[in-house]
């Protein structure tokens, strides 16, 4: 890590100085470098990518995460950028109205690939 946050810090557990010792792989409980592989054409190109994670804070609980990654060039360098976001509300919420993004449409009533506004049988 290159940088970090306050955020980051205080949502982890961790002091600034912890966290800069720390790899990716010490708090994403589901990082897969192979994922980053796959993808790394995009983020060079400067593509932002959108995964689900899970972090782990320090005094060892997890909580999922939504983080966006993009492709930033510094000189000759290309380094990513990570922002994680707590999603456990909307996770929360999602199992409580058991929805989720692969089923919102039903969930909703209507899908978005649907005639909108909606036509009436009696147009």
């Amino acid at each position: 890590m290159i940088e970090v946050n306050d955020t980051a810090c205080r949502s982890l557990g961790y002091e600034r100085d912890e966290l800069m010792t720390m790899h990716v792989a010490d708090i994403e409980m589901k990082f897969d470098l192979e994922d980053i592989r796959k993808n790394w054409r995009a983020l060079v190109q400067g593509q932002a990518i959108t995964m689900e994670g899970e972090h782990r804070r320090k005094d060892g609980e997890t909580f999922p995460v939504e983080v966006r990654l993009a492709g930033l060039r510094d000189g000759g360098e290309i380094k990513i950028v990570a922002l994680a976001r707590d999603v456990t509300e909307r996770k929360r919420r999602q199992e409580k109205h058991g929805c989720s993004r692969n089923n919102w449409p039903t969930w909703r009533g209507w899908p978005p690939w649907g005639n909108w506004p909606p036509v009436s049988p009696m147009n």
